[in-house]
């Protein structure tokens, strides 16, 4: 999670891709709190295709970047062809990080419980 509402332009984000309908994909933004974003047909490959299925998929984790962000009308404009290999790597590892560290912090936050409430009883 981010402290910004909104991702910045030419960001890389992590989305899960939640719904294919017209020839557009629309994503999950996981560290922005869920929020949807658009990626247009055109954005998702260079390669000619009778349907973008066959590139892309619902439930799928993907990194996408940031074209254009309205924060009035709430709309986030997402490509995947614009993402590079090794900003791919970059990113899932980043997203790595970020889930230790959640990990990490819950369990500190289960022991100061714990001990919290042990030292409440005494």
């Amino acid at each position: 999670m981010y402290e910004n509402i909104y991702p910045e332009k030419d960001e890389l984000v992590y989305a899960k891709v939640v719904e294919i309908k017209d020839n557009n994909a629309y994503a999950s933004l996981c560290e922005y709190d869920n929020i949807h974003g658009m990626i247009y047909n055109k954005e998702i490959t260079d390669k000619k295709c009778k349907s973008i299925r066959q590139f892309i998929s619902i439930g799928k984790n993907e990194v996408l970047t940031v074209l254009n962000v309205d924060s009035n009308k709430g709309f986030i404009d997402l490509s995947k062809k614009r993402v590079g290999p090794d900003e791919i790597k970059e990113c899932k590892k980043n997203m790595g990080n970020q889930k230790q560290s959640k990990v990490l912090l819950n369990s500190y936050q289960f022991t100061l419980t714990k001990q919290w409430n042990f030292y409440i009883k005494i």
